[in-house]
């Protein structure tokens, strides 16, 4: 990969999906209990350079449908569903 540089020769290149869990199981924070207070997460909370405001709060319970789990160290990524 020219446009890259060098690379460290023990580097493996491998898809991002090999590499990291994507969208992980909400199993984590259904055994929470679904009256804890957790971080909610909207859109348009992730700012256009990476920062996010956490002042937000809702149950577990609310969150378990329709919504994608995240835990303390996990990269956000704000998306856009056709």
């Amino acid at each position: 990969m020219e446009w890259l540089g060098e690379v460290p020769e023990h580097w493996e290149a491998l898809r991002l999906r090999f590499a990291t869990q994507l969208n992980p199981s909400k199993q984590e924070a259904k055994e929470l209990g679904d009256q804890k207070m957790v971080s909610f997460l909207p859109m348009e909370a992730i700012g256009e350079h990476g920062s996010i405001r956490l002042e937000q709060e809702k149950e577990v319970g609310e969150c378990l449908s329709g919504y994608t789990y995240f835990r303390d160290g996990d990269v956000c990524v704000a998306k856009i569903t056709p």
